[in-house]
Order: C-alpha cells, then structure tokens, then sequence
C-alpha cells in the first residue's frame, strides 16, 4: 500500500511540475498601444499604484486618456 501511495504521489508532482513549468512565462509580455485614446471618459481604479506594476498600469491607463485614482499604503 505504502509503495501504490509513493508511485501515486511521484506522478502527481511530476503533472504538477510539468503544469507549472508551462503557467510561467520566461519572455516578458510586451502590450503594444492599439488604440491612444481607448480609454478615452474613463476612470479607473487602481490598487498599488505607487510603484512598480501597480505605477506602469496607472502611466499606460493616463496615457490611454483615462482618470485614474490610486490607491496606496505610501504617499
């Protein structure tokens, strides 16, 4: 019984290696303009928008031509 469970449990961190390795990107994902005005008489929300991912959607959302309002812990 003991040996079924090990053999079980091998190949069920084996699928789940394999899953993983292909849910992450090695390449950055590059999002091209489509449209400067997409977001033209919007307003988005977004959290995290002091630094890092959170600030680049906040630029990319201003510069789309919405009003974005941002929530952060820091100033």
């Amino acid at each position: 019984m003991n040996i079924i469970r090990a053999i079980f449990n091998n190949i069920i961190s084996g699928i789940k290696s394999a899953l993983f390795q292909k849910i992450i990107r090695r390449d950055p994902v590059i999002i091209k303009d489509v449209d400067n005005n997409l977001l033209a008489g919007k307003t988005a929300m977004i959290t995290g928008g002091n630094s890092g991912i959170g600030f680049a959607i906040a630029k990319k959302s201003v510069d789309s031509g919405s009003k974005v309002v941002i929530l952060a812990r820091n100033p």
